[in-house]
């Protein structure tokens, strides 16, 4: 089934991530325009690969796009909540209880990852990747997963710049569909993981079951100490509203053990259940719960806001895979095909 929907996505995507727009047509102001810019050039500078768009000679680069939707870029980001969920000073005991790390190690590790990052290197010293497809080695920026070598934890990494978050189809199929489906540009979305997690644990709390088998990692927030915030000017219709986030931030989670038999069938429905329950909130691939191994629990791995990922503005009706396919293939067409300039002008400003 996923091989349909990428084959899907090649044929009916693709003409709209080429620009082929008549240079005399005037510009159509009801499409929504990002600018962004640096809260400091010097640093942001220092990012510049030879194979990226940066200019020197600019401050800021734009986005115009029929795609872009203010919801995800408005709420993706809270500085409170942000500092509230940041890594912990201290020692952090491991999930297990077989060890402890100090939080400066893991940060220390972090932050020299980071640099390793920048420089280049696609190996690094203290972890292995789990997971880089949606990073872009040639311009230093996209999302990277990757785990501790030495201490059971996980980090997920979001680096983007001023000329690099304006250009939505240079990262992965998967990113290039979550901007053109949910408006929704690929770095906001690792800060959900935390702010849907909380929300998630609060609406399964009601179920007996759930509190009983249903785990989740424990997430925090991280971000360098040497970095620099990415300033977003909404602009539409005359109007225009002001973002502040980071450029580069990270959330740090517990790595789970797993046993090796896991009865996929069965997880599957029980994915697709706790979706349903959450209403769509978490993306029920295979996969995303695993049986843990020595407490034998259900644990929930990913859990970034899936419908602000893909634009769902009402639940979905999906008991199983097949339906879910569907109706996720149904929304894109009619993202693409089915909206009037009303309806796309009310999804792109609804906040």
């Amino acid at each position: 089934m996923i091989y349909f929907v990428i084959a899907l996505f090649y044929t009916v995507f693709m003409p709209f991530l080429v620009e082929a727009r008549n240079p005399r047509r005037a510009i159509d102001k009801t499409s929504p325009l990002i600018i962004v810019s640096s809260t400091d050039s010097f640093l942001e500078k220092t990012w510049a690969s030879r194979k990226s768009s940066y200019l020197s000679t600019k401050s800021c680069y734009s986005l115009r796009n029929n795609f872009l939707r203010l919801k995800p870029i408005k709420h993706g980001f809270d500085q409170e909540f942000f500092d509230k969920n940041y890594l912990p000073q201290g020692v952090i005991t491991f999930r297990d209880k077989t060890g402890i790390v100090s939080s400066e190690i893991l940060s220390n590790y972090a932050a020299e990852l980071v640099e390793e990052i920048k420089v280049g290197q696609r190996h690094f010293t203290h972890f292995q990747i789990l997971k880089d497809k949606d990073f872009n080695y040639d311009t230093l920026s996209g999302l990277i997963v990757l785990k501790y070598k030495e201490y059971p934890f996980v980090i997920k990494i979001s680096i983007e710049h001023p000329h690099t978050i304006v250009e939505p189809f240079s990262k992965s199929i998967q990113a290039t569909g979550i901007f053109v489906v949910g408006g929704n540009l690929r770095h906001l979305s690792n800060f959900t993981r935390i702010t849907n997690l909380q929300r998630i644990k609060q609406m399964l709390s009601y179920n007996p079951f759930y509190l009983q088998f249903i785990d989740f990692p424990r997430k925090w927030y991280w971000k360098p100490k040497e970095s620099y915030n990415l300033k977003i000017d909404w602009v539409w219709n005359g109007n225009t509203e002001t973002i502040f986030l980071p450029s580069i931030y990270a959330t740090v989670s517990d790595f789970i053990h797993t046993e090796e038999q896991q009865p996929q069938n069965e997880l599957n429905k029980l994915s697709m259940k706790v979706t349903r329950d959450v209403g769509f909130l978490i993306d029920p691939h295979e996969g995303n719960i695993l049986i843990e191994k020595g407490t034998r629990k259900y644990v929930i791995l990913d859990t970034e806001d899936f419908r602000l990922m893909t634009g769902l503005n009402a639940n979905m009706n999906a008991t199983k895979y097949v339906g879910w396919y569907i109706e996720l293939v149904n929304n894109a067409l009619g993202s693409l095909y089915l909206r009037t300039k009303k309806e796309r002008i009310q999804q792109a400003t609804r906040i």
